[in-house]
């Protein structure tokens, strides 16, 4: 320890002598350092571990293209087919409908326009994460006639009610439906593409939920492989489950369609990916550059001071 402080001393001692070369390479150091943590932290959190869901890196979706005509996809799919797709396979653990539209909310002093999710009553299971406050839904809740219940997410408990742990059973309008609050979810629970409220979707032909403006609904499609499950085997189980069923129901499809699986992370962020890799590959050459930058000031530093360092190793 004694000679680290030496060492400690003496570097001091040669800062203050030279402070214009301490603070030129701290400067450039910084620069360097600072820029590759933050772009390597939005990687590591962009493309890496995005989402503190369970098992995500294993959530899946899949549409339907046409066969000649790759970009020309469905990515949505009536209640029929999605109940196919998720009774008929063997590929995936879960599987989760869901689509977003917006909700007119009123709780007696007003009408607002929010997002909401109706989602199938396993959609807030299926990330693993556990309500805040109250429950989440339950098989009940989809069934016809089960209580009109929500969730909201931590955002608008904050805003539109103060943190109050007692809104719990509180109940408003919502799309001229009377629902009863029943949980709130936590802070880090940000799915279903920035919604904040969550319903439950029912299966049942002719429900509220199954249909808008007397058109049936269609829903997106997300699901967790099975581990050692093949994004290609999935993909060849469901198209042997969309095979059959258009021959039920023709419309449904085109004359020749292939079923195409991608991996959720790369459908959120797949734009993104070069961008982000282009990026870091910068900083990295910039913190190169950097650390070769204050190499030559040292080197030209040492040259200057080869009599100072002759003296020395004499003395």
């Amino acid at each position: 320890m004694g000679d680290v402080f030496r060492d400690v001393r003496f570097a001091l001692r040669s800062h203050n002598r030279d402070w214009r070369f301490a603070l030129t390479a701290i400067f450039t150091l910084a620069l360097g350092i600072g820029a590759s943590t933050v772009m390597f932290s939005v990687v590591y959190n962009l493309l890496v571990d995005p989402f503190p869901y369970k098992e995500f890196n294993r959530s899946v979706t899949f549409a339907i293209h046409e066969t000649a005509h790759w970009n020309n996809y469905r990515q949505n799919f009536p209640i029929p087919q999605f109940i196919a797709f998720r009774e008929q396979n063997q590929a995936f653990e879960d599987m989760v409908g869901s689509y977003n539209w917006d909700v007119r909310y009123n709780d007696g002093t007003g009408t607002r326009q929010l997002t909401g999710a109706w989602m199938t009553t396993n959609g807030l299971q299926y990330y693993g994460v556990q309500p805040l406050l109250g429950r989440g839904f339950v098989p009940d809740d989809g069934k016809p006639g089960a209580p009109p219940v929500f969730v909201i997410n931590y955002r608008l408990w904050q805003s539109e009610f103060h943190d109050d742990p007692e809104v719990l059973g509180k109940s408003v309008v919502l799309n001229n439906k009377l629902r009863t609050l029943v949980g709130i979810m936590p802070s880090r629970f940000e799915a279903y593409f920035g919604a904040s409220l969550y319903l439950p979707l029912s299966l049942s032909p002719g429900t509220d939920e199954a249909s808008f403006f007397g058109r049936p609904v269609s829903v997106f499609p997300m699901a967790r492989l099975k581990p050692g499950v093949s994004l290609e085997s999935a993909a060849a189980e469901l198209q042997v489950i969309a095979q059959r069923d258009a021959k039920v129901e023709p419309k449904e499809y085109p004359a020749r369609f292939s079923i195409g699986t991608e991996r959720m992370l790369d459908y959120l962020f797949g734009k993104f990916k070069k961008t982000l890799y282009a990026l870091l590959a910068a900083v990295f050459i910039l913190l190169l550059i950097a650390c070769s930058n204050v190499a030559n000031l040292l080197l030209a530093r040492a040259t200057v001071r080869e009599r100072e360092i002759a003296i020395r190793a004499s003395l």
